[in-house]
């Protein structure tokens, strides 16, 4: 296959997954801005919140099974802190959209790019590893879905 990715790049790649998912878990961060937003942005935001934290978890797992703790990976990561405090409703979900646009196409570059045998290195099957992949990438394509009509329609891949 070509443009296979490497254990390190699978264990790098997971840990920048599981630190997006983390980012939008943080109810502080969510808090500053939650009371501007309509019953529907708050019922959006919470889906999306209340899946990271699934997503998270599922992480976790994979990480385990591949012998490594992500958690451990997020001091490598900037930590993010979202400014909602003076956007407009669209603005906020534009932010949250190009989000889910970046980290959907993350998972599914990691379900076409892995493969088999450095998954074979590990405690996680190919089987194992493509369910959790097709469960994330569905999730994001209805976080988007969701989001999408009540962004700002111009949209900035990070």
């Amino acid at each position: 296959m070509p443009n296979e990715i490497t254990r390190d790049e699978l264990i790098n790649l997971l840990g920048r997954g599981y630190w997006i998912e983390t980012q939008f878990e943080e109810a502080s961060q969510w808090s500053a801005y939650i009371t501007s937003l309509s019953e529907r942005g708050r019922e959006i935001v919470f889906a999306i919140i209340r899946d990271s934290t699934r997503h998270r978890i599922l992480l976790e797992e994979l990480g385990k099974k591949l012998g490594v703790d992500l958690k451990s990976l997020l001091k490598d990561y900037e930590k993010r802190k979202f400014d909602f405090g003076k956007m407009k409703e669209d603005e906020i979900f534009k932010v949250i959209l190009e989000h889910e646009i970046v980290v959907k196409d993350l998972y599914t570059r990691l379900k076409h790019h892995i493969s088999d045998d450095i998954l074979k290195e590990s405690d996680l099957s190919a089987k194992e590893f493509h369910r959790a992949m097709d469960v994330l990438i569905a999730d994001e394509e209805k976080h988007i879905r969701m989001v999408e009509p009540h962004s700002d329609k111009t949209v900035r891949i990070l």
